[in-house]
């Protein structure tokens, strides 16, 4: 029974700091095992990233099927686009062309 003030200690072998009892290490969080977040552009910044193209033009690439335009995320009435996505976008359609 704990009293106040007390730590519940789990018996879990990830807890023993010198060795890990099932044989294996410890893990170390690093820059290169953590999940980055999802970065998000407004569309204002989507059309100057494609030299200021027109809102409808950017409607158009939305709208049209075949040429696979990633998907807004709408927050608050407004639309955002996941960064990763479109530098996947670019690397497919620069894939294609070059083909």
């Amino acid at each position: 029974m704990l009293r106040q003030g007390q730590i519940a200690r789990s018996r879990s072998p990830f807890n023993d700091q010198k060795k890990c009892l099932i044989g294996c290490s410890p893990i170390r969080i690093t820059r290169a095992n953590t999940v980055n977040p999802t970065q998000y552009i407004t569309r204002k910044n989507v059309r100057r990233r494609y030299d200021n193209i027109s809102e409808m033009t950017l409607w158009r690439w939305e709208h049209h099927e075949k040429l696979g335009f990633p998907n807004a995320i709408d927050i608050n009435g407004r639309k955002y686009y996941d960064l990763a996505e479109l530098e996947a976008w670019e690397r497919k359609r620069a894939a294609r062309t070059a083909a």
